[in-house]
């Protein structure tokens, strides 16, 4: 059960925390959302090994902390202050295969000349590549409330996120992008949200959507689950199945609070 107010005003010792799961429209989001803050009071480390370079002292004074920082304790780094959290997810299927095209196209990416040479049966497998592992959504929403999840089960972690979700300020669906902006507007009192952006698309969906720029954040980012689905042979897709099912359960939770709040 949602325990976040409907609604809620930021105050002064709230910090607005925007928790990026990979291949979510996260660069997106984190646009949209910058753009309710003064420049000054925006973090500038998006990923976790930035921080370093983020003087301790200057730490509190930020408003808003955004980027792939779920390995970054911000409970012991920021005692004093409150974590208005929150987060987009994405279909799972939709999700992972996202991430694994993406790395593919990246040379930039730590990950890259191995991911390169995989085939997706065996990206889905391998465990040591940055930021991917069975459940990954699940495991984020999961930090968020408890950092040291070490010696934990599964379903233990399951539990966690699911409460996790519940103290969630706010929770969008990429798949539900602009409905999800519409909720983030009226939470927390902003004038309502419409999409513009198209941020971090890729160059190849870009060139299949050239007669219709329009479509073009449709095609980056809210590929379905079937679209997904029709591609893939059934044993990648049940490989895929397999290894988030318990995104897919986090997902339709948050699927049914979206549904719950967009009726309110």
């Amino acid at each position: 059960m949602k325990a976040f107010p409907n609604q809620y005003t930021l105050k002064e010792n709230d910090v607005f925390y925007y928790l990026h799961i990979p291949k979510t429209a996260g660069m997106t989001f984190r646009t949209i959302v910058a753009d309710h803050f003064c420049s000054n009071e925006i973090c500038p480390a998006t990923l976790g090994h930035m921080m370093a370079q983020v003087n301790p002292q200057d730490l509190p004074k930020y408003r808003l902390l955004h980027g792939h920082l779920v390995y970054v304790d911000f409970r012991t780094l920021l005692p004093q202050k409150h974590l208005v959290h929150a987060t987009m997810l994405r279909e799972p299927v939709a999700q992972l295969v996202s991430h694994y095209e993406y790395i593919r196209r990246m040379p930039t990416d730590p990950d890259y000349a191995k991911v390169k040479e995989m085939t997706l049966e065996e990206f889905v497998q391998d465990f040591t590549i940055a930021n991917l592992r069975r459940n990954t959504q699940t495991h984020h929403l999961a930090k968020a409330a408890r950092f040291n999840l070490k010696n934990l089960s599964a379903q233990d972690v399951f539990e966690i996120a699911l409460e996790s979700l519940d103290h969630f300020a706010f929770v969008g669906l990429v798949e539900r992008f602009q409905d999800s902006l519409f909720l983030l507007s009226y939470i927390f009192g902003w004038r309502p949200i419409m999409n513009t952006r198209k941020e971090n698309i890729s160059k190849e969906k870009i060139s299949q959507v050239k007669s219709d720029p329009r479509g073009i954040c449709e095609a980056a980012r809210n590929s379905s689950k079937k679209d997904y689905a029709d591609r893939l042979s059934p044993t990648t897709l049940q490989l895929i199945k397999e290894n988030t099912q318990l995104d897919q359960q986090l997902y339709d939770y948050a699927s049914q609070i979206l549904a719950i709040a967009s009726r309110k």
